[in-house]
């Protein structure tokens, strides 16, 4: 195992953050809303008001339903926009070919790689590039056996 330099590892820009319409805490909480809760008391208010003869049944219902529809919208938006940036990844996995023709990946971390093993998940952007790195990694080309081509004459031992 090769211990990794701090000194060695090239500075990388911190990533955009996201252009969300809403924090983690207050997507949490608008989602759990639109899902279970707006939900739950427009059919409990529904019931409810046809046993007891709530006045505006339908309008009060009607409301809370335009709420939820609304909030939905705002939280598809936020998730794509969130889902759009580079925030759901923790770096790229930049492909490209060589001068011969092999296909070769540069992982790039968007954070400190010595907390890279307190993660339970690690996500990485697949980014197909035309070009080669400016400063490849010094990798030792991989070994190739002195194995004969199928075709080539026996040779005389």
């Amino acid at each position: 195992m090769t211990d990794i330099n701090p000194a060695d590892i090239p500075a990388q820009p911190a990533p955009a953050q996201p252009k969300t319409m809403l924090g983690d805490k207050a997507y949490a909480i608008a989602k759990s809303a639109a899902l279970i809760w707006l939900p739950a008391v427009a059919t409990l208010y529904t019931a409810l008001g046809g046993i007891w003869g709530f006045p505006n049944v339908q309008q009060v219902v009607g409301t809370i339903v335009a709420v939820d529809t609304f909030l939905g919208i705002v939280l598809k938006i936020s998730t794509t926009n969130y889902n759009n940036s580079d925030a759901p990844y923790d770096g790229n996995l930049n492909v490209h070919t060589d001068e011969n023709g092999n296909k070769k990946v540069d992982l790039v971390l968007n954070d400190d790689p010595y907390g890279i093993d307190q993660k339970a998940n690690v996500n990485f952007k697949v980014v197909p590039t035309s070009d080669p790195p400016a400063n490849p990694p010094a990798v030792a080309p991989p070994h190739t056996p002195d194995v004969p081509p199928a075709d080539a004459p026996p040779v005389p031992g």
